[in-house]
């Protein structure tokens, strides 16, 4: 009989940090690098409307740990690219996935709601390309990417309270309000009603609205490398910024970027690519 808190799932295999990403290794997910610095994360569940599935979250947790703690990997990830396939990005949890329904629930909360917080922790920018519908989980997913970029077609749906939960789940409580304000979050959260490209982007919940998938790569994809021409500790001072800012008063925040920055103007890599963008501006011959 399966023993542990996943139920019979207990005695499956995962992969390892030190087993690194690899491209053939996953299920639920294509792996590729179009870029270099670049990880692209494709959730390839097209016919499950990319759902939560038990193997989905182990696979997420196990690249979130490589990236936080990489071991030998062959090229530095500087950028993520989080998106989906087919006519959804994300339906949010797999109730078809009947292992989950045999697993331990308080564990298996932690182990979804611990995924939003390893997108998080991650010291890699992750860019959120949103394919149609993000859903419960899949919404909690995007939110917690730093850049938001959807298609037309696109719907953004906190389900939760019409679930017979509660609308706070898997920090939506948590990034709505600070995204879109209290107001508005509270108009979601409260009611499960959804909202369309057009409202999200107004409201600012993303950044940009292209018309199809394929354009949706290519934003992607450009975001991706406008960031890669940015110092790397740069972009990974500043997610930590981010992350901390709405917890503390402005006397600590101005204390942490004093730091970061004080860091930064000694860094030799982080000052070359400083100059490179000042010296379009100053005088030849002058110094930064």
């Amino acid at each position: 009989m399966p023993t542990g808190p996943l139920g019979d799932a207990a005695t499956e295999q995962g992969l390892t940090v030190a087993d690194g990403i690899r491209a053939d290794a996953y299920k639920c997910l294509r792996v590729s690098w179009p870029l270099e610095g670049v990880l692209e994360l494709v959730l390839g569940r097209v016919k499950e409307m990319n759902a939560m599935s038990l193997d989905l979250i182990r696979e997420l947790h196990q690249i979130c740990d490589v990236l936080q703690y990489p071991q030998n990997e062959p090229c530095q990830v500087r950028v993520v690219i989080l998106r989906g396939e087919g006519p959804g990005f994300c339906a949010g949890f797999d109730f078809k996935d009947q292992r989950l329904a045999r697993a331990d629930q308080p564990f298996l909360q932690h182990a979804f709601s611990s995924v939003i917080r390893k997108l998080r922790e991650i010291p890699q920018p992750v860019v959120c390309g949103i394919n149609g519908v993000a859903a419960g989980g899949g919404l909690s997913l995007a939110l917690a990417s730093d850049v938001r970029i959807c298609v037309a077609r696109s719907r953004f749906v906190p389900s939760f309270v019409k679930l017979g939960l509660g609308g706070g789940e898997l920090g939506t409580s948590y990034f709505l309000p600070r995204i879109v304000g209290r107001g508005r979050a509270a108009s979601l959260l409260l009611t499960g009603k959804e909202i369309n490209a057009t409202e999200a982007e107004r409201w600012g919940l993303v950044t940009e609205v292209v018309p199809d998938d394929a354009e949706l790569i290519a934003a992607c994809r450009r975001q991706a490398e406008m960031l890669l021409s940015l110092s790397p500790k740069g972009l990974r001072l500043t997610k930590w910024l981010l992350n901390g800012s709405q917890e503390m008063s402005l006397a600590t925040a101005l204390e942490r970027e004093d730091l970061a920055q004080s860091y930064m103007s000694a860094d030799k890599e982080s000052v070359e690519v400083g100059w490179k963008h000042v010296s379009k501006f100053v005088p030849k011959g002058s110094k930064l």
